[in-house]
């Protein structure tokens, strides 16, 4: 990862298209709350199925990456501007996302973030459904591991707890004191 000291965690959250989405604005907040962290947001067409970009953008307090070509505020494109940060999550990670990452597919906001990233500053939490054949996607695991990318868990469907419990392990830290979690409250 490439933090520095005395600086927040900058974290983009890619978000694919699962029920598991709807409870993202939940999780974001969770993080915000425990960690000093700035929280960028990046959304597949079918993850806006599940949750708005108005809460997304309202959570994290910046531009949603919702489009292919959008761009920041000195007109870079936010490919650029987001694959900059310390930490790519994605989450719920999709079959057709895992997929596409493997394949080297660029369809969607979050499929291009994956392809600027550094691969080793990636962190998959997939999501494929229980009634799916897993078998297909051994590959595309394969190959994001060779690559350099990292797992929240091992399982096909990850809990968010198990992504709770990777920040608590990797990213300490940035982990807000109790002392400031009680001032944050009071604000």
């Amino acid at each position: 990862m490439q933090t520095q000291s005395n600086k927040s965690l900058e974290l983009v959250v890619g978000i694919g298209g699962s029920l598991e989405a709807s409870l993202v604005p939940y999780h974001l907040t969770y993080l915000k709350s425990h960690y000093d962290i700035d929280i960028k947001v990046a959304i597949t067409k079918s993850a806006k199925q599940f949750v708005s970009v108005k809460s997304l953008k309202a959570i994290s307090n910046n531009q949603v990456y919702f489009k292919n070509q959008q761009y920041d505020n000195d007109m870079k494109p936010l490919h650029l501007t987001y694959s900059n940060a310390d930490v790519f999550l994605v989450y719920p990670a999709t079959g057709r996302l895992i997929a596409e990452f493997a394949l080297g597919i660029i369809s969607c906001p979050v499929t291009r973030l994956f392809s600027f990233f550094n691969k080793p500053d990636i962190i998959i939490g997939p999501f494929i459904h229980t009634q799916m054949t897993k078998d297909i996607y051994t590959p595309h695991f394969n190959a994001l591991k060779e690559l350099g990318c990292m797992f929240s868990d091992q399982s096909y469907q990850t809990s968010f707890s198990s992504i709770k419990s990777y920040f608590d392990s990797n990213f300490h830290s940035y982990s807000k004191s109790p002392v400031s979690n009680i001032l944050n409250f009071k604000k």
